[in-house]
């Protein structure tokens, strides 16, 4: 998946494997040699041709298996279809859809969920929390191939291949440390990786005590498939209830201009997992949601950014030892603790007092007083905003050069484009955030 640079859709589209032509000249021809090399390029462009019109193809009927099983089984007016793009997928509008319109209506007998895994052979799974019983339920239903009721859905998911380009956390961590030196998205998928293994192993005893039969689709390389696409395709139904939604699963993101418009699927009328429209759409036009996330989500998740993006902001972490002595301070001084530690920093506010007051009542622990020392509280910030800027292996203006010249070269892989535009808008972010601080810093004396 990427973005298009310079628009603020997220396109997402899927590169399959090259295929790797060998020509071989005659040993005997009359052709002359300023003829024979133009020949033959005409012939592996052609090849290569055909091959992309065979995979379009292929996606083509792909999409017409899913149409009709979607057709098969709505239970209200059916405003959608999907179509094999360039891009792979997408939905499109079959009739006129109107801004506030519930547009898509996705029957529960449709949906992956609790009830789904409950209601099949499976049941035993949903011991396990709902994030674990659905990687396990999807890998088991891939499984069975063509025969299993979600064949069509399951047809048409990324594989392993498309996922091993776009996803930086299935990158080598070579690469990855290479390309997102010093960003959140390499901090999170180093821990994630680490904690894959042991993950694995829980679930893989889990099968052994209650469904050996599975252990053999269940390998190392299945399970992170299932988990790659189980965090980037499922949707939490009204806040609770984790679910694949195979429509609305095929509906691409798009940057609204008016932040409060965010996607939302919430529960209808018999259980239906129902959509509001944000847009208005003729009939014929792609189909778009404004998922109103971050960058480092779209990025870590789905291998896009956008921009620009009026939700991007940074994940601030504050360090467990200060959060420790903060709450100390609290006690002590008989406060209420310190809840919150995680702050997602615009670069266009101002920084938030809870988070100067949290390193405030850590600077005022360390000296045993009961004042806070807002400023110094900034300054200690300031310091930890710098040392995070340091990390990073480029500046912001050598990003842009990069970026520049990424995008001028068509032969330089998408996934690094994208990874260098990630990495600059983050580390711009960041340095927003940095400058807004030491005005507040200049305004404070």
């Amino acid at each position: 998946t990427q973005s298009t640079w310079g628009h603020s859709e997220c396109l997402f589209f899927f590169v399959s494997s090259s295929h790797h032509t060998h020509t071989h000249t005659p040993a005997h021809t009359n052709m002359p040699s300023t003829f024979l090399l133009p020949f033959l390029l005409s012939i592996i462009l052609a090849w290569f041709s055909w091959e992309g019109l065979a995979s379009l193809s292929i996606d083509e009927e792909r999409a017409a298996i899913f149409n009709e099983w979607m057709a098969m089984h709505y239970e209200t007016s059916l405003n959608l279809e999907v179509r094999a793009t360039e891009m792979r997928f997408g939905a499109f509008a079959t009739r006129k859809i109107r801004q506030g319109q519930i547009y898509s209506a996705t029957p529960h007998k449709l949906l992956i969920g609790a009830k789904a895994i409950q209601e099949s052979e499976k049941a035993t799974y949903m011991q396990l929390d709902i994030s674990s019983a659905l990687l396990l339920f999807l890998l088991s239903e891939r499984a069975k191939g063509r025969s299993s009721f979600w064949f069509p859905y399951i047809n048409l998911l990324p594989t392993e291949s498309d996922y091993a380009t776009d996803l930086p956390s299935m990158w080598p961590r070579k690469q990855a440390r290479r390309w997102l030196q010093g960003t959140l998205a390499l901090r999170n998928l180093v821990a994630e990786r680490d904690r894959e293994p042991a993950e694995f192993d829980r679930l893989r005893r889990f099968l052994e005590q209650n469904d050996p039969s599975s252990l053999q689709h269940f390998t190392f390389k299945n399970y992170r498939w299932a988990k790659a696409v189980r965090d980037s395709r499922t949707i939490w139904l009204g806040g609770r209830e984790r679910h694949f939604v195979p429509m609305l699963d095929m509906i691409n993101c798009r940057h609204h201009h008016d932040r409060s418009k965010v996607h939302l699927t919430r529960w209808g009328a018999g259980g239906a997992a129902e959509t509001t429209a944000l847009w208005d759409f003729a009939t014929g036009d792609e189909v778009w949601e404004n998922y109103g996330q971050n960058n480092l989500m779209y990025y870590q998740y789905h291998g896009f950014v956008i921009e620009p993006n009026v939700y991007d902001c940074y994940n601030w972490e504050v360090k467990h030892q200060v959060v420790q002595q903060a709450n100390q301070w609290a006690q002590r001084n008989q406060r209420p603790p310190f809840q919150r530690s995680a702050f997602c920093l615009f670069p266009d506010a101002e920084v938030p007092m809870p988070l100067i007051a949290l390193y405030a009542a850590s600077v005022a622990n360390s000296r045993a007083g009961m004042q806070l020392p807002m400023q110094e509280a900034r300054s200690e910030l300031q310091r930890e905003l710098e040392a995070t800027i340091a990390q990073f292996g480029t500046t912001v203006k050598q990003d842009k050069a990069l970026l520049a010249e990424a995008l001028a070269n068509k032969e330089t892989p998408h996934n690094q484009t994208t990874a260098i535009q990630y990495r600059m808008l983050e580390q711009r972010t960041l340095r927003m955030i940095l400058r807004g601080l030491k005005k507040q810093i200049r305004d404070e004396l």
